[in-house]
């Protein structure tokens, strides 16, 4: 199991001592964190959307269009900053047509139009590994999981309200 707390043998300088168990159950020091980056933390995020309603109706509908642009910096997916991420910009696209007399609202969509594939997060860890024999104890296996960002997606809904 690794454990994460603040160093007892250094007051106040932020240094944070990964440990892990051996096979005789003694804490083992595997590495330091001194000063490195928060993990999943960007230097940089930014949203930026704009809109706009066009002045004249279509087939007496009237249209809004809407951009939305979301950057991810690039960050460090561990404690160690040893797994380096790239920043992400995905780009969602909507135009919406709205009819009051109708009732009827169509609205078209594209989300990650750049269709980026980039995992949302990359993680390890460990699990219980269990025996069927109940006198075999279960032991501790290392595992990664990923997080997949949705991929590009395409869509149509429309809303009906009966008057």
């Amino acid at each position: 199991a690794t454990n994460y707390f603040t160093s007892n043998t250094a007051p106040l300088t932020n240094v944070i001592p990964i440990l892990t168990r051996d096979a005789d159950d003694v804490l083992v020091a595997c590495g330091v964190v001194d000063g490195n980056k928060l993990p999943r933390i960007a230097d940089i995020n930014a949203v930026l959307k704009l809109g706009a309603r066009l002045p004249n109706e279509i087939f007496d509908f009237s249209t809004n269009f809407t951009v939305q642009a979301i950057h991810e910096g690039s960050n460090y997916d561990d404690p160690l900053n040893l797994i380096k991420r790239k920043g992400v910009t995905t780009v969602n696209l909507a135009a919406m047509m709205n009819n009051r007399e109708l009732g009827l609202t169509l609205r078209f969509y594209v989300n990650n139009l750049t269709d980026e594939e980039d995992p949302r997060q990359l993680g390890g860890g460990t699990f219980l590994t269990d025996n069927p024999d109940p006198t075999v104890r279960p032991g501790m296996t290392a595992a990664w999981n990923i997080l997949p960002r949705r991929p590009r997606e395409i869509g149509l809904t429309a809303i009906y309200n009966f008057q």
